[in-house]
This record gives C-alpha cells, structure tokens and sequence, in this order.
C-alpha cells in the first residue's frame, strides 16, 4: 500500500506576526496620526470661510447693528482661532484616539444655537477632507512613519 505524505512549512511567520503586533501598536497609539488630522481640520475651515459659510443669515436686527449680514463673523477672531495653527483662541487637542478643533472665544458657543439664534455648524469638514482623515488613519495603522506619515 502507498502513502502520500504533505508537509506544509510556514516561513515568514515571524516577520507576519511583528507586523501584526506593529499595526496593532499604531492603531492604539495613533497620536501623530491625530495631529495630521487636526491640520486637515484647519485646512478644511480655511477653505469654508473663505469661499463663505452657508449659514442661516443673521436676524434683520443683528444686520442693522452690524451693518452687513455675515453670521459669526465681526472681527476675524472667529475664523483665525479655527485656523491658524497656534492661535491663542485655539482649541487644538491630538490623542491617541481623538482629534479635537475648537475656539475659546466666549461667543463661539452662539454657534450651537440659543432660543433666540439658529445653529451654525463652525467646525466641519469638507467631502474631500473626510477621505484625506480616512487615508491618513489607514497609512498611519498600515504603515506608520515608514510611509512618509505626516507629509501632507
């Protein structure tokens, strides 16, 4: 009687299994990851305000005392502290799970909407911009730095 016999040798295994642990690794710590993300943050608002908000218009009152009818948008302060990197009214937080843009300005919570006030929605991203988040969170966990993370 014949037999046939298989032997199946597994190579490699060992490099599979450092990678593995490695993605892992950079999709709890994702921190740098983070930080590229609040820079798209930016990106996209530089581009929201300056092609101009489509927001609900401010009540006929507020134009007459502003004299223009451009919602959340006296001074600029606004604008730069969603902005401009290392602006002092800027909320810019990067951890290892979270990316967070924001304003410190006292009248930025208008935004959310009062009894009185529609709500505006100030932090947001463009349709394009949610692809480059979803790209940069892929490189990051496939990839790391070895794949020029953090160039934009």
């Amino acid at each position: 009687m014949s037999a046939y016999q298989l032997d199946v040798q597994v190579t490699g295994d060992e490099e599979l299994e450092r990678k593995l642990r490695a993605m892992g690794n950079r999709a709890i710590m994702a921190q740098p990851a983070m930080e590229e993300i609040l820079d798209v943050f930016r990106s996209s608002e530089r581009a929201l305000w300056s092609r101009g908000r489509s927001w609900v218009p401010n009540a006929p009152r507020t134009v007459q005392t502003k004299g223009r009818n451009s919602p959340l948008r006296w001074t600029g302060r606004l604008e730069r502290s969603l902005t401009e990197e290392g602006n002092p009214d800027q909320i810019a937080e990067a951890t290892n799970d979270s990316a967070r843009l924001g304003s410190k300005l006292w009248y930025a919570h208008f935004a959310v909407g009062t009894d009185h006030q529609p709500k505006r929605e100030v932090v947001k991203l463009r349709v394009e911009d949610r692809a480059r988040v979803s790209e940069i969170v892929r490189r990051w966990v496939l990839e790391g730095h070895e794949a020029g993370m953090m160039v934009l």
